[in-house]
């Protein structure tokens, strides 16, 4: 494998399964966490809130 190919994503035309997002589909992470989760505080940090105030943006 060249050094190239690592860094270039791959011919998504070429490819023969949908691409998906190397951890998984964040959508369906959001819906599950929504289902699992009664809203509130654990809900929102688990959502965004944690890096949230990590960065000192809430």
């Amino acid at each position: 494998m060249a050094y190239q190919d690592v860094l270039s994503p791959p011919d998504l035309r070429q490819s023969r399964k949908p691409y998906s997002p190397p951890y998984g589909d964040p959508l369906l992470a959001r819906a599950t966490v929504e289902r699992v989760t009664s809203p509130g505080e654990v809900r929102d940090l688990v959502l965004g809130g944690t890096m949230g105030r990590l960065l000192g943006i809430l």
